[in-house]
């Protein structure tokens, strides 16, 4: 049997190490549970709740598209850029990597033999532009280098 003291000790000095790969989308919630047997039989369970950031630091883009309108060809868009850390404090004057897209989308009506008809999809996005913005004290940028996309190029954002 382990002395009260030295359980406290070994609890209070425990560590836990979590795989997650590079696939995490952002912030995470962890719902730890733990759960202590004692030598009768009988254990005891407790929960707790944690926020855990798998990145340093994180960047968002602020699109001029309202609702889901969309961006005309040949004119001019400015798209505002912000990099916090992970307690959500601005980051001045980090290089933040842009890359412009161009979406193809087609669709079409197929049909077979027995006379069904089914609606197909499909859609790539091919690299246009690459570019880099600058943020500033605020942690915050703008860009106007997305403007004048040529006719027949369509940006969108999610």
């Amino acid at each position: 049997m382990i002395p009260e003291a030295e359980m406290l000790y070994l609890l209070d000095n425990m560590e836990a190490r979590f795989e997650l790969g590079s696939t995490a989308p952002g912030m995470l919630l962890a719902n730890l549970v733990t759960r202590v047997y004692e030598e009768s039989g009988d254990f005891s369970i407790d929960a707790d709740r944690m926020l855990y950031s798998p990145y340093r630091r994180y960047a968002g883009i602020k699109s001029p598209q309202k609702d889901k309108e969309q961006l005309n060809t040949g004119t001019n868009y400015t798209y505002e850029v912000a990099s916090v850390d992970y307690l959500g404090k601005p980051q001045a004057n980090t290089e933040l990597d842009v890359k412009v897209y161009k979406v193809y989308w087609h669709w079409w009506w197929d049909s077979n033999s027995s006379g069904l008809a089914n609606y197909v999809s499909d859609s790539y996005n091919k690299p246009v532009k690459t570019f880099a913005v600058r943020t500033d004290g605020d942690g915050r940028g703008r860009s106007s280098s997305l403007s004048r996309i040529r006719s027949g190029e369509r940006i969108s954002s999610p």
